[in-house]
């Protein structure tokens, strides 16, 4: 019901801004309009003001506005005296902007969204920079793990969109590393740095470790324990002499000296091992589930090859490839041995290997950060920014899903929808609503698909009846509006059927 909840709270302004788009132009252009629906299916309740009925549907996933006269076909049949009041009446200008109206209603609330947020301060979370391999394209330019991004060309960096925003050449990155800001200058663009940055880095984790005895404990350098703590890879960075242990509650419990090359190797040395190498869930007829591997098994070892995180044990299944190799594990506190053998699978043209469990990793939680206000023009023009900008990357994801490789099970449903709606929300008003003017947005230009009995389909017909001096006869009209409801239901089931996947298989 929760879920549900935020779901109604999240679409309805979606869907009201979009009908009121197509009801505004309509009664700009002086077309009566007849009903005005949030929601399909049975009625709920309504109220009649005017000619207009105001109506509240059973199924909350869309509306619609039917106006007087909206049958291109029944032009005839409309009495003379009610001709200025019907849509199929007016200039095909207008009833462009009808159509229009909607998307563009949709458009502008994400500008609206975006634009207050910027003029009003956002708390974001801060762009932290993840594990960078040595050998990469960010180690070149200067970007170290833990690096925390503050600015781009003396903007403030609010999410990763505004990397697409940089310039071809010339961009000045300032960074905060430890205590003190940097400068860093490049002349990658931004959206080579996000691929470079997406190639080249591993996410960063908590520094969270297991004991043999299930027992999870958080490994620091400092006592007491800062405000803002650090991940894993900047703590084995930082090549402490000494480290603590605290208990999930972030209470001191012990303390361990570095003897060995690393942290990792002494606390492993002492039986503390990453958390990563907790087996969380162990997949249905995996591998894994064959070879008796169970919940809460921890991976410590593959002969005399210690695991001290869950990217050195992945990294060894994929050179292992799926030859039966033995592995060390801890259950219930005792050392076992298990042969276990990868299975080959491919993903696109990819070959991997895998055993079929989830990790117990834990991804570092970043702090957050309050961006003052900007004025209201600059709020402006940032607003418009971030929405030209996020609809150019909507259509260039459009585009791989449907004309390239990209996999069409990245579609999701309502179910999808639902969920991520939910943690945004749980997350903060800031996500929920950023991610409200995203997906009013895909809304906006999903409705301009050129597919019949969607707004992109109405503009087409309007475009066909100014070369073909008239209205499509009916049966082409029927065949056009059967075709693209067939095609609209079958990307519907497909999304369902996406999202029922991400949930039980």
């Amino acid at each position: 019901m929760y879920t549900l909840l935020i779901f109604l709270i999240f679409l309805s302004p979606l869907v009201f801004f979009h009908e009121l788009g197509h009801f505004l132009f309509a009664r700009l252009f002086g077309v009566r309009v007849e009903v005005f629906s949030i929601g399909f299916g049975k009625k709920l309740f309504s109220f009649k003001k005017g000619d207009t009925e105001y109506r509240f549907s059973l199924i909350p996933l869309g509306g619609f506005v039917k106006m007087f006269g909206d049958d291109p076909l029944r032009k005839n049949e409309v009495a003379e005296s009610e001709q200025s009041y019907a849509f199929n009446h007016k200039s095909k200008w207008a009833r462009f902007w009808i159509v229009f109206g909607g998307p563009l209603a949709n458009f502008l609330m994400a500008f609206a969204i975006y634009g207050f947020m910027i003029w009003n301060g956002e708390t974001v979370s801060v762009f932290k920079v993840g594990e960078v391999k040595s050998d990469s394209k960010i180690a070149e330019i200067g970007f170290q793990t833990g690096d925390t991004l503050l600015k781009i060309n003396g903007e403030d960096l609010y999410t990763q969109e505004d990397f697409a925003s940089m310039k071809d050449s010339g961009n000045i990155f300032k960074v905060q590393r430890g205590d003190k800001e940097i400068e860093i200058s490049s002349d990658i663009s931004g959206e080579d740095f996000l691929r470079e940055y997406y190639v080249n880095t591993q996410s960063l984790e908590e520094p969270s470790f297991v004991n043999s005895k299930g027992e999870v404990l958080f490994v620091y350098d400092q006592n007491p324990l800062p405000e803002e703590t650090t991940s894993l890879q900047e703590l084995i960075l930082r090549k402490p002499s000494l480290v603590y242990f605290y208990d999930q509650d972030k209470k001191l419990v012990g303390q361990l000296p570095n003897s060995a090359n690393s942290i990792e190797e002494s606390l492993w040395n002492h039986d503390y091992y990453n958390l990563g190498l907790k087996v969380k869930n162990v997949i249905s007829d995996s591998a894994a589930e064959k070879a008796g591997l169970k919940n809460d098994d921890i991976f410590i070892a593959s002969g005399s090859t210690p695991f001290y995180q869950f990217t050195g044990l992945r990294k060894f299944i994929q050179e292992q490839k799926n030859n039966p190799t033995e592995y060390t594990i801890v259950r219930d506190g005792e050392e076992q041995t298990i042969l276990l053998a990868a299975e080959e699978k491919k993903h696109g043209d990819t070959t991997f290997y895998s055993v079929g469990i989830e990790s117990s990793v834990q991804l570092h939680q970043t702090p957050k950060k309050y961006i003052e206000g900007k004025s209201l023009m600059k709020s402006l023009v940032m607003g418009y920014k971030r929405t030209e900008l996020k609809m150019f990357q909507t259509l260039e994801g459009f585009k791989k899903i449907f004309f390239s490789n990209s996999s069409m099970s990245q579609i999701g449903g309502p179910i999808t929808i639902a969920k991520v709606a939910t943690d945004s929300f749980d997350k903060g008003l800031f996500y929920f609503f950023r991610l409200m003017a995203i997906m009013s947005i895909n809304l906006g230009i999903i409705n301009l698909f050129p597919i019949p009995v969607l707004d992109g389909g109405h503009i087409l017909f309007l475009i066909v009846e100014l070369f073909n001096r008239g209205p499509l006869s009916r049966r082409k009209m029927e065949m056009a509006q059967q075709f693209g409801l067939s095609l609209l239901l079958l990307l519907i089931m497909f999304a369902l059927y996406n999202d029922f996947s991400r949930i039980f298989i």
